[in-house]
């Protein structure tokens, strides 16, 4: 079986270290399984969707796989392996689709761990929940990370980028914000426009 190996990362989930343990996994997995690797893509980017640069290359591969391998179809990619199912998404709806696309191809999608052999109808149930934990698990870190900013700013911090005139700073441990060397600049921007002497669009211009 001819296959290929996805690693995929992003930048805000966690550390570079996770590709080699990813790829080195995979590739034990594949070796054990008897399967020939044709392509290894490693892939920095959210799981949101399908736009991924690695992605649209590696599907670009396969749908040219008659010009890139030759015409004997056994030489060609029967499977895409992942880690597990949150490197494949993070979303059930679109997961759904590519599938079906893939399968339109003649390419079933395999995970390293907990992977579902759909050999019954119950398979489809049980694949379609762990296709759905990846975004639920998703939908909880956001709602996590919109609490921690309301609280931080309840206690007088700042949790967003630094605007222009500050950078960020942490006191007590607390997010906030403190001049830098544009403040004074970006004062005298202010008392400019509320001079009534300059517009708005002129004190952009002298910034």
């Amino acid at each position: 079986m001819k296959v290929i190996s996805y690693c995929r990362i992003s930048s805000d989930e966690q550390s570079n270290h996770s590709i080699p343990y990813q790829e080195e996994t995979i590739r034990k997995y594949c070796e054990f399984k008897g399967y020939t690797i044709l392509k290894t893509y490693l892939e920095d980017y959210s799981a949101k969707n399908f736009e991924r640069p690695r992605w649209r290359e590696m599907m670009s591969f396969i749908l040219n796989q008659k010009t890139e391998i030759g015409t004997d179809k056994s030489q060609w990619t029967g499977k895409i392996i992942f880690l597990r199912y949150d490197r494949f998404s993070r979303s059930f709806e679109k997961s759904l689709s590519i599938i079906s696309q893939l399968g339109r191809l003649g390419i079933e999608i395999e995970m390293v761990e907990s992977n579902i052999e759909m050999n019954s109808p119950e398979s489809l149930l049980t694949r379609n929940i762990m296709l759905t934990l990846p975004e639920i698990e998703n939908i909880k870190i956001g709602l996590r990370s919109r609490e921690g900013s309301y609280k931080c700013r309840l206690s007088g911090g700042w949790t967003g980028k630094s605007l222009r005139g500050y950078n960020n700073i942490r006191v007590n441990n607390i997010s906030t914000m403190d001049f830098n060397d544009d403040a004074p600049k970006i004062r005298e921007s202010f008392e400019k426009v509320a001079s009534g002497r300059y517009s708005i669009n002129d004190v952009s211009r002298w910034l």
